[in-house]
């Protein structure tokens, strides 16, 4: 058997058995392949027998169209390959680069057209109602009860333990930049110490001697108290303060990890084109990630939060609020009804993966031992020099491997020269700038 793009939950027995209805002899299957429907859903399998096509529903694995393979419309398509309800004018369909093609015409279709022909045979199911009514997602700070498949990203349990003592309030709809701040507090803790600067952390100090008693997780703020690096994310990397969309999410990820020289690759879905909502490549990230062991930002409708596990049923999340919560894996399907009727695609994921070797965190401090304790085991004070680098930076940096760089901060060395102006009759002081040198580090500049 030849295949093609198949999906995990694929059943070839049923497959098989219904083709074998209709030929006397065991036929032979030479290709298998999804195709989808309108509403993105990976509904249907065309199965090639012969000099047969025929079109089967998974839902019950009947048979609900069928042709030639002389007259395939799906031949040498390379697309993505949709089939629409056969009451519709358009039946075989392709998308490709956000252009919809009639493939029987080889024309191209106005999406619009599509949608409003269409109206009548998309699902009642609320999976692809428009969700965005507040008492239609439900977060809740109970207790999880995980179920037995649940998969889990690596330090999981830092996300439980993640109170709003240790994050920035989430108040001012800047929930994107929230939940990147999160995201970045954990690999600061558990991966290398140079993501955030020391100076923004906000350590997890309490009288215990392993991480695993601690009863809070290290962040990055501390309510509306503390919003220094939230400020910061949003003067220097973040297009706009608030309010964000998905686009602008991703632009300030990447501006703040290029001004920080940290080596990372990234997989996302923005949500935004009509391949996404097709093929739900949102979903596929959020799984893919957590298999490898990373949590992940994951956008659903009107809200950014930090993917840590997922079953079957649910996703689980911490939601920017001070606590974990799980939500239903529909509200991160991309629907064509928002797409159609909103600015924007609501459904997004964004996985970072650092390429950075381990530095040691002090963000668990254990007033019991007075000193920091890395996940890694180690028990760790950072022993940080100020070294000047260049004429505008230092570098904080510990034997450990730590290296953070800032600008100076420059204070004028000088006198004061006494000056007699002939106009006034008297002697005024002016001030001699002979140079000047950082406050933190060794770096001094001479001349007037």
């Amino acid at each position: 058997v030849k295949t093609s793009n198949i999906s995990y939950d694929t059943n070839y027995e049923l497959v098989y058995n219904k083709v074998n209805e209709i030929y006397d002899d065991s036929p032979i299957i030479t290709n298998i392949e999804d195709i989808y429907n309108l509403v993105g859903e990976n509904r249907y399998l065309k199965v090639d027998i012969y000099n047969d096509y025929y079109i089967i529903d998974k839902e019950d694995y009947n048979i609900i169209d069928k042709g030639l393979l002389s007259n395939d419309p799906y031949k040498n398509y390379t697309g993505l390959k949709l089939y629409l309800d056969s009451n519709l004018e358009y039946k075989y369909i392709g998308l490709d680069n956000n252009y919809i093609y009639d493939l029987c015409t080889n024309s191209k279709i106005y999406f619009g057209e599509i949608f409003e022909r269409s109206k009548s045979v998309i699902p009642a199911d609320e999976d692809y109602q428009d969700l965005r009514g507040k008492d239609k997602i439900l977060y809740t700070s109970d207790d999880i009860n995980y179920s037995s498949n649940t998969v889990f990203c690596d330090n999981y349990i830092f996300f439980e333990r993640l109170d709003s003592s240790h994050q920035t309030r989430n108040n001012d709809k800047s929930c994107m930049i929230i939940s990147f701040e999160i995201l970045l507090s954990y690999y600061d803790t558990f991966l290398n110490d140079n993501i955030v600067d020391e100076n923004y952390e906000n350590k997890a100090e309490e009288f215990e001697t392993n991480i695993e008693s601690f009863n809070s997780s290290p962040g990055v703020g501390n309510g509306e108290i503390n919003r220094a690096f939230h400020d910061y994310l949003i003067d220097n990397h973040s297009p706009v303060s608030h309010s964000l969309i998905n686009d602008q999410q991703r632009i300030m990820i990447k501006s703040y990890i290029k001004e920080k020289e940290l080596d990372a690759t990234y997989t996302y879905c923005m949500g935004n084109n009509l391949s996404d909502m097709f093929t739900q490549y949102t979903i596929k990230i959020i799984k893919d990630t957590i298999d490898e062991g990373r949590p992940l930002i994951a956008n659903n409708y009107n809200h950014s939060v930090v993917a840590y596990a997922y079953d079957d049923k649910y996703v689980y999340i911490h939601t920017g609020w001070g606590h974990p919560a799980r939500l239903e894996w529909k509200f991160f399907k991309i629907n064509l009804i928002s797409f159609w009727d909103s600015d924007y695609c609501d459904a997004g994921a964004f996985d970072i993966k650092f390429n950075l070797s381990h530095v040691h965190s002090d963000n668990y401090y254990s007033t019991y031992y007075h000193e920091g304790i890395c996940p890694c085991g180690e028990y760790h004070n950072h022993k940080i020099q100020h070294l000047s680098i260049n004429d505008g930076y230092h570098a904080h940096i510990c034997e450990c491997g730590l290296y953070q760089k800032e600008k100076h901060t420059l204070i004028a060395d000088g006198y004061i020269k006494k000056v007699y102006i002939s106009l006034l009759k008297k002697y005024i002081e002016i001030p001699v700038i002979t140079g000047y040198h950082c406050d933190i580090c060794n770096y001094k500049k001479e001349g007037e």
